[in-house]
């Protein structure tokens, strides 16, 4: 009887097991299914992002001087292998992004460079436009004072013409003014050449007492020998030995002789004071005794 009821729970326990085992490779033949599907997706997955991901990398790989990228090594796992490819891919677009940070740092400073060369250069501009404002008044400046310049000298050279003419006009005067007259001779020839008269005193037939002699009212400047008196002091005689007497209206008083008799003297007439000798008179007449 026990061993009966020891067959029996035996047999139940085999259907049981079977039963089991039976469930449990039907749970791990559909979780090898769904696994399988997962694989393939993604695998699709993978394949979808190396294909992005060597998109972008052939993109970067154009700009020059990023760090190469590292060669890959032969593994079992694709998923491995995207890994890497990812993590070689994040330090190539690090430096992209550093350098576009240093690129847009650059381009800033650049701006601001460009802003103040602008700012410079406008004011270089106003600079230049008041210097030009500034040379073209000093220009306008400078031809007013060249046309006033030559207007004054054309003044100045009427002027000059003026005073040359006139220089001219009184060399002449003063020449004419200091030029004077002397003649010396005996009594009958200066009364023939009409140089003097015999005036006043009685009329007798052997003397005519009370008789002088005087210039003539007109005067032949040609008979008299033409001297400057600023230069000429000292008027000789013929003869030294003889007495001479000044007829025309000069005096004695404004000369130095080296014998004087009244109005007669001796020796050359030397003239002290040239304007008073000659103020009486521009004619000398001298007459020999």
């Amino acid at each position: 009887m026990l061993a009966i009821l020891v067959a029996a729970s035996a047999c139940k326990m085999s259907h049981e097991d079977v039963r089991a085992d039976s469930v449990h490779v039907a749970e791990q033949v559909k979780l090898t299914n769904q696994l399988a599907a997962q694989k393939d997706s993604l695998m699709t997955v993978v394949l979808d992002a190396d294909k992005f991901i060597s998109h972008i990398d052939s993109q970067i790989g154009r700009v020059r001087d990023l760090p190469a990228q590292k060669r890959k090594k032969d593994t079992e796992s694709p998923i491995q292998d995207q890994l890497q490819a990812r993590k070689d891919l994040l330090v190539r677009v690090d430096a992209l992004v550093k350098r576009a940070q240093t690129t847009a740092r650059d381009l800033a400073a650049s701006r601001s460079h460009v802003k103040h060369l602008t700012s410079d250069s406008t004011h270089f501009a106003q600079s230049i436009d008041g210097q030009l404002k500034m040379i073209a008044e000093l220009n306008s400046t400078i031809q007013r004072q060249t046309t006033r310049l030559n207007t004054m000298q054309l003044a100045v050279d009427s002027l000059a013409g003026a005073n040359a003419k006139l220089g001219t006009e009184l060399a002449l005067l003063q020449t004419t003014h200091n030029k004077v007259y002397y003649v010396i001779g005996r009594e009958d020839d200066l009364v023939k050449k009409g140089i003097v008269v015999r005036e006043g005193g009685a009329n007798l037939f052997v003397a005519h007492p009370g008789r002088t002699l005087q210039p003539a009212r007109m005067l032949d400047p040609a008979l008299f020998t033409p001297i400057d008196q600023r230069e000429v002091h000292e008027i000789a005689v013929p003869d030294s030995t003889r007495q001479y007497a000044i007829v025309s209206r000069q005096s004695l008083d404004d000369a130095d002789v080296a014998n004087r008799d009244h109005s007669n003297f001796r020796g050359n007439l030397k003239i002290k004071d040239a304007d008073r000798f000659w103020s009486p008179s521009k004619y000398l007449i001298i007459v020999q005794r």
